[in-house]
């Protein structure tokens, strides 16, 4: 197939025409709640409404609404008649059309829900999709938002994947093999619902013999069926796909629009204009590696030139720990590929270039249930060279299937012991060494060993302007009341840093102290610091940036703060995707401005409009921008900077040689978050706040 040398971008917005946006209409407001009524939040009460009635206003949190005057059956009850223009009052108009949508596809769409923040869920069975039993349905959003490139009002259709209906209710047949406790959500009428908390009419009327659980993972691991992931699956291709089945057959075909009165101003997605779209450097895809090669392809380099800054010249010695079943059978596969004496392998110094031999001790345990007790004692037995480097590789019994949560433990304690110890690590799990794939695994260890050990896999040759960048990740993990917050800091241009913590989210003054911490490093070595730039994994709030603000009042630093939020866009409503391309994937480095301070950016590697992209089909990353001085942010040219910046952290991701979507400098501090609240230590070893341990 002929590649395209041109582009035509697109994003999943119909733009559509409601006339009673601009109509005077009637309304009635309710305190209570009925079938046919829908909530409206203080925040979504029009003017008007606040104006005619603010006793009212005042004394209730949530109001009720059918979206029209309901006829005054019941004169006892409470109500508010007012007259509104929907335009004029947009978060009001926003939950009216919303619930307009939601009524339309009662019958047409098999089950249907509101989400948590009011957007209708749309459930559609296909049987193509089904899973040994489990019934499949492609779930949609649809969400209305007034947009710059439509004009007015679009209609964004979101595809969110396929979910899956066990084939038992939850009562009513001998099959049920599953504890209620292990129940989320159930399918019931024709709604999505919450199984705790289900109200009493649906429970009537269907009694639990008519309500279906959704399958969710702890009902998978109750019965060990999960399905086989395909990394090289074009995801943003079948999203295309699936949202123009939608928009074909059901909205379209079926007339939903025309039946609540709203008109179509075209039947194709929206086109992104030309002077709409802006591009990063190609330069910034630029890396380098040793003897100064470069390369756009971390594989490649690393492959041919091996890493710009091996680790420091020491003595290295390598720790395996491992089953003692696995010492003659994957242990000696793993080592067999490790050093390079599988025929077409390339072994791990091929890659890495570490000085000396792959030579070094081993801890063997045999209960594999609980290999921590055994790990310990043989780590504590272990007579070490004071003059020698350790690594240790750790062969897991333990899969990430396992269904014993109690087992993963064991990974992280495994991981603090080393640590403990001054060592860094790599976990392979015995399932990966069996693989006969293994050898793909090999350039992703080596990049890995060399980052922990201090060394630079690879660096950006385009040098980024100096200047602080302090990075927050986040992840809750299960079992946990907080979600955790990781930081890292003084990210420099070759992907250096100088300091890693963890800390509970609803601590802002822990953050606040981070980012203190960060700030006296960074003056350290530098004259002074022009801004603060901060990548969090979310919407910074005015709690969370308070302390910020004060802390920088208090040390004198009369500096721009920015906050830009990164978050994948496959999470959301809007989606790039490029028409002409075969893949759908847009040219890496395009990026759109979806709203005032909001930003799309495609991260992938596709560099130019003929490039064959494999795998690594990546959705855009949003970027929302927060400045303490919000004049700066008027500057295009700044707001350029500042994602070419987000854009180049992307290309410095050290635990693979593929391309990843987010930049490190939140995918770093995630997953510090992921592993360090399963510690036993409430504070990281020294020798983890200043190491890439986590790789």
């Amino acid at each position: 197939m002929s590649r395209s040398k041109k582009e035509d971008i697109r994003i999943n917005a119909l733009p559509i025409t409601i006339p009673e946006d601009k109509q005077e209409l009637d309304f009635t407001f309710f305190p209570d709640k009925k079938e046919n009524r829908f909530v409206l939040s203080r925040h979504e009460y029009p003017e008007r409404f606040m104006a005619a009635y603010p006793n009212a206003a005042k004394s209730h949190n949530e109001l009720y609404t059918a979206g029209r005057r309901e006829a005054e059956t019941d004169k006892k009850e409470e109500s508010y008649n007012i007259r509104i223009v929907p335009g004029k009052a947009p978060q009001f108009a926003s939950g009216l059309y919303h619930h307009a949508l939601n009524t339309a596809f009662e019958g047409v769409a098999d089950y249907r829900r509101f989400n948590f923040i009011r957007r209708p869920e749309l459930w559609f069975r296909d049987s193509r999709a089904d899973e040994d039993g489990f019934e499949a349905y492609k779930r949609f959003f649809v969400t209305l938002r007034r947009t710059w490139f439509t004009e007015g009002w679009g209609l964004f259709i979101q595809y969110a994947g396929h979910s899956y209906r066990y084939p038992h209710a939850v009562a009513g047949s001998d099959d049920v093999t599953i504890d209620p406790d292990m129940l989320s959500r159930v399918l019931v009428n024709g709604y999505v619902m919450h199984y705790k908390g289900l109200p009493d009419h649906f429970l009537q009327q269907a009694g639990y013999r008519g309500i279906y659980p959704v399958v969710n993972l702890k009902i998978r691991k109750s019965i060990g069926q999960f399905p086989e992931p395909d990394p090289s699956k074009n995801k943003l291709k079948e999203y295309v796909k699936e949202s123009k089945w939608f928009r074909d057959e059901i909205l379209l075909k079926q007339g939903i629009l025309e039946n609540i009165g709203w008109k179509l101003k075209q039947k194709d997605w929206q086109a992104i204009p030309k002077n709409s779209q802006y591009s990063v450097s190609h330069r910034s895809n630029i890396l380098q590696f040793g003897s100064g090669s470069e390369s756009d392809n971390p594989y490649t380099g690393l492959n041919k030139s091996g890493p710009y800054r091996p680790p420091a010249p020491a003595a290295y010695r390598f720790l395996f720990i491992l089953s003692s079943r696995d010492i003659d059978g994957a242990g000696r596969d793993f080592y067999q590929h490790l050093a390079g004496k599988v025929p077409g392998v390339s072994g791990l110094n091929h890659y890495a270039t570490i000085p000396g031999k792959l030579r070094g001790d081993w801890i063997e345990f045999n209960n594999e249930d609980d290999p921590l007790p055994e790990i310990i004692r043989g780590l504590d037995k272990l007579q070490r060279d004071p003059n020698s480097a350790y690594f240790a590789f750790y062969l897991s019994p333990i899969t990430r299937e396992e269904p014993d949560e109690g087992k993963h433990l064991v990974y992280y304690r495994v991981k603090e012991e080393l640590l403990k110890r001054q060592m860094a690590s790599q976990v392979i799990e015995r399932d990966t060494i069996m693989n006969s794939n293994l050898n793909y695994s090999i350039p992703n260890i080596a990049a890995a060993t060399v980052a922990k050990l201090g060394g630079v896999p690879w660096k950006l040759k385009a040098e980024s302007k100096p200047g602080l960048i302090v990075g927050i990740g986040a992840f809750k993990p299960k079992g946990f009341s907080h979600r955790y917050l990781g930081s890292a800091f003084c990210f420099r241009s070759d992907g250096t840093f100088r300091g890693l913590r963890c800390f509970p989210d609803n601590e802002p003054d822990m953050l606040a102290a981070s980012v203190r911490e960060a700030l006296y490093t960074y003056l350290e070595e530098n004259s002074e610091a022009g801004r603060l730039v901060i990548h969090f994994y979310k919407s910074m709030s005015r709690r969370e940036r308070k302390p910020i603000l004060e802390m920088l009042k208090t040390l004198g630093l009369d500096i721009p703060v920015v906050v830009i939020t990164v978050a994948k866009a496959e999470q959301e409503e809007r989606v790039l995707f490029d028409v002409a391309n075969p893949e759908m994937l847009p040219r890496s480095g395009l990026n759109v401005p979806v709203g005032k301070n909001d930003i799309l950016l495609c991260n992938n590697t596709r560099y130019f409009l003929d490039s064959r992209v494999k795998r690594g089909f990546y959705f855009p990353v949003r970027l929302r921008f927060w400045c303490s001085e919000e004049e700066l942010l008027y500057s295009q040219g700044v707001k350029q900077e500042l994602v070419e910046q987000v854009y180049r952290f992307s290309r410095l991701y050290w635990k693979s040689v593929s391309q990843q979507q987010l930049p490190v400098t939140v995918k770093y501090p995630e997953m510090v978050a992921r592993m360090f609240p399963h510690f036993k230590s409430l504070s990281l070893p020294d020798f983890g706040r200043k190491s890439l341990w986590f790789l």
